[in-house]
């Protein structure tokens, strides 16, 4: 028979009226491929995603135990809530904009501390996946290689202008790390 959606197919069985063994190892791919389909949409820590991994095993588990129809009834709402947990962590409008004048505004700061240096933005912001309210990591580039003690007092400098310039509260120099950082 013609393979079905999972949602036609969630409450009956392929025509000529039942699931043999052909029917049921076609059904768990396409159950569990739609499963992590859905979990694609979910951040990789997310409880969400968790449940989503949890239904694709158990999914597998039921369907090796001939009980396909069971495991495709929450497909559906699944999907919904995937997609609303993802849509509920997109940055609001001009998020990235702004993001761009923070680090343009502390690349200036940097030049004092550092000329010539550069700032660079990696992690979730770099490639527009941050999330709502996410950090935005940054590394400075100088111009000639530092070592440890240099890096402290840069960070210590650059620390204290941008607490005394930039109007941002609760700026520190963290230099008790192996790499010294500004937060």
């Amino acid at each position: 028979p013609p393979a079905a959606s999972a949602s036609s197919a969630a409450s009956s069985p392929p025509a000529g009226g039942g699931w043999n063994a052909e029917d049921l190892a076609r059904r768990k791919q396409e159950v569990c491929g739609e499963l992590l389909r859905s979990a694609t949409c979910c951040p990789t820590h997310s409880p969400l995603r968790r449940y989503v991994e949890q239904m694709v095993r158990r999914a597998r588990a039921v369907c090796d135990g001939g009980w396909a129809p069971l495991v495709l009834r929450p497909l559906a709402a699944l999907t919904a809530e995937c997609e609303a947990e993802a849509a509920s962590l997109q940055p609001p409008e001009g998020d990235a904009a702004l993001r761009r004048a923070i680090v343009e505004r502390l690349e200036a700061h940097a030049q004092t501390v550092a000329p010539g240096s550069r700032l660079r933005v990696f992690g979730s912001s770099s490639c527009g996946l941050n999330a709502a309210g996410a950090d935005l990591d940054l590394t400075l580039e100088t111009p000639r290689a530092m070592g440890h003690t240099d890096k402290v007092q840069l960070v210590d400098g650059l620390a204290m202008i941008l607490g005394s310039r930039s109007g941002w509260e609760g700026v520190e120099g963290v230099a008790r790390g192996r790499v010294p950082i500004v937060k």
